[in-house]
């Protein structure tokens, strides 16, 4: 029996999970508490451990997670909270007040998963049925999980190759110090409150930690020089150091205090309340950063809640309402990749300086790989554009590769492309591959047309004549994401760059047309693995159940264990925030467990 008001497809059910998440009772807290406990329980979650992947990925895994939810909830904090002048007293999180924040967290995981299918679902690369309450998503059958899932795999085979540009090692939190090391900072926080650490870090404990940063932290790729008006790429390298060093030795002196201080309390210290020039002060005392470029940098980190889109992975530092406070939750600086959180800030900031950062950096990728290719004897040209009779610009060549031996003309579209760290990064890249897939067909066209004006252009001062090309193949390399599918159709392949320039480089004095073929088939062996490993998931949400298709391995949700709301009683509020009872909503929900366990699903948990 269909309730009255009850969704009857999918678009009403994404609105009726936006009506869930504006009626989440954490919005009935003052506005400062709700953004500082919001931040703490996120600070408590960083130990949390799963079944799924080993201990040091897990626990990345996981935080990468609570860090989505964070940024769903962060904005609507602002929107619905109220605001009061922060209290004087101390913090006292009772059980209430942990319970609300912890069940919009909760609630705030599932739901990413939950819009994300009904985003693929109108992008119709998913189809969904709703039957009762219950929704079914599936592929489509131009869908490729493997595809949509490679990025990531790849990412997982250049961290093998190139330990010191590790991006999992750069996201966790650095290791304990040695022995000498941690003594120092034991005797330091015995004596002292764990805040007055900040900027007065002795040496035995700083340098450790800042060699383990440094380390771990890659270097910038793109121009260092790169410059928008109050600093420039390599100052913010410099500040995000520093800053790193300065959260890891306040979060172990916290540990350390905690062991050595029974009243110590956490939620009143894990997150950091700071005014941006006293914030600015201690990263710039050592000397590494300028106070003036630090205090720059700190005012683009601000989170503006007014922004269409806002973004906490962006800008982690949460103001405080009226008054000159930020808050400063050390985990969202240890999980940040500090090229992108500047790069994204760019774009809104400053457009004009990031587009010439991008151009710059394509140039560079585009060298890089005409490099590789002539380093193998092949004909090579880079960054040509291709004209039409009233020498009207139709498409550019970044790079062309021609095998006088085959008779294979190989000409590639070079994309530079910020890596998505949220399932809500995916539309534009699929827009910036699909323009250069646009690209390499318009390059085909104008082949066919006229292959000698063709060549003339592509190869300026060249003797290739139009008989000794055989063949003209068309790619697409992307560093960073390669978007969800191929043009199989007119055979326009998308290629990850790094795997490329890495089967180019190895390969021995072979045709150019079986290195790109060893390409193609080292993508299609991952993709063809994520395919077989993937495992079909659920997710209770706002009184119903969601069926999702499956996920690889890697990709799928995690499963966590970690702190724990209270399991409701019968007659209580649902956790999943459907405004119904328990009875009436997850708990009568319990009878499709079983179905899904039959089907071989798993099931999606996240403290609750």
């Amino acid at each position: 029996m269909i309730e009255v008001g009850q969704p009857q497809n999918i678009d009403e059910l994404e609105q009726h999970f936006d009506e869930a998440l504006s009626r989440l009772r954490v919005y009935e807290l003052p506005l400062s508490i709700a953004l500082r406990v919001s931040l703490s329980v996120f600070e408590q979650s960083n130990c949390i451990t799963t079944d799924d992947l080993p201990d040091h990925a897990s626990a990345l895994a996981a935080m990468l997670y609570h860090k989505d939810a964070l940024a769903i909830l962060m904005p609507s904090l602002f929107k619905r909270c109220r605001q009061e002048k922060p209290p004087e007293k101390r913090l006292i999180v009772t059980k209430s007040i942990l319970g609300a924040v912890t069940d919009a967290l909760n609630f705030c995981e599932r739901y990413q998963f939950a819009v994300h299918c009904c985003t693929l679902y109108h992008q119709k690369q998913f189809t969904g049925s709703l039957s009762g309450r219950v929704a079914d998503f599936q592929y489509s059958k131009d869908f490729n999980l493997g595809r949509s899932s490679l990025s990531l795999l790849l990412h997982d085979y250049h961290e093998r190759s190139t330990v010191n540009q590790s991006r999992l090692s750069g996201m966790l939190p650095p290791s304990t110090p040695a022995n000498k090391s941690k003594e120092a900072l034991v005797k330091l926080v015995r004596s002292t409150d764990v805040r007055a650490i900040l900027g007065s870090i002795p040496n035995e404990v700083y340098i450790p930690i800042r060699e383990i940063v440094e380390a771990t932290i890659p270097q910038p790729s793109v121009d260092a020089n790169a410059n928008c008006g109050s600093y420039c790429i390599s100052d913010y390298y410099n500040f995000w150091i520093e800053f790193m060093v300065q959260m890891s030795a306040y979060n172990l002196a916290c540990e350390e205090k905690g062991t050595l201080d029974n009243s110590f309390n956490p939620w009143e210290h894990r997150v950091l309340q700071l005014t941006l020039r006293s914030l600015s002060a201690i990263l710039a005392k050592r000397g590494t950063v300028r106070h003036e470029v630090a205090l720059s940098i700190l005012g683009d980190l601000v989170f503006d809640s007014t922004a269409k889109r806002p973004d906490i992975l962006v800008q982690p530092l949460v103001p405080i309402p009226n008054t000159e406070i930020v808050l400063v939750a050390p985990s969202l600086i240890f999980t940040g990749n500090w090229e992108v959180c500047v790069l994204r800030n760019w774009i809104r900031l400053y457009p004009n300086i990031y587009r010439e950062v991008i151009a710059s950096k394509k140039g560079e990728l585009a060298r890089s790989l005409r490099s590789a290719l002539a380093s193998k004897h092949f004909v090579t040209s880079v960054d040509r554009k291709l004209t039409d009779e009233k020498r009207r610009t139709i498409s550019d060549v970044d790079v062309a590769a021609f095998d006088p031996f085959d008779g294979l003309l190989a000409i590639f579209q070079v994309k530079w492309l910020i890596e998505p760290d949220s399932i809500r990064e995916t539309v534009r890249t699929d827009a910036e591959i699909s323009y250069a897939i646009e690209q390499s067909r318009r390059c085909k066209d104008a082949f066919e047309k006229d292959r000698s004006r063709f060549l003339r252009e592509v190869f300026p001062g060249s003797q290739i004549g139009a008989s000794a090309v055989r063949e003209l193949k068309c790619y697409v390399v992307a560093r960073g994401d390669m978007g969800n599918k191929d043009d199989e159709e007119n055979h326009i392949y998308v290629l990850d760059y790094l795997l490329s320039i890495d089967t180019i480089t190895n390969s021995p004095a072979v045709p150019l047309r079986q290195i790109l073929s060893r390409v193609v088939s080292k993508q299609a062996e991952i993709s063809n693995l994520i395919e077989e490993t993937a495992h079909r998931l659920k997710i209770k949400l706002a009184g119903y159940l969601i069926r999702l298709p499956g996920y690889s391995a890697v990709l799928r949700p995690i499963t966590t264990r970690g702190s724990k709301t209270e399991q409701p009683r019968r007659n209580d509020p649902c956790i999943c925030g459907s405004g119904r009872k328990y009875k009436k909503c997850c708990l009568d929900l319990a009878n499709y467990d079983e179905d899904v366990r039959r089907e071989g699903g798993r099931n999606l948990t996240v403290r609750s």
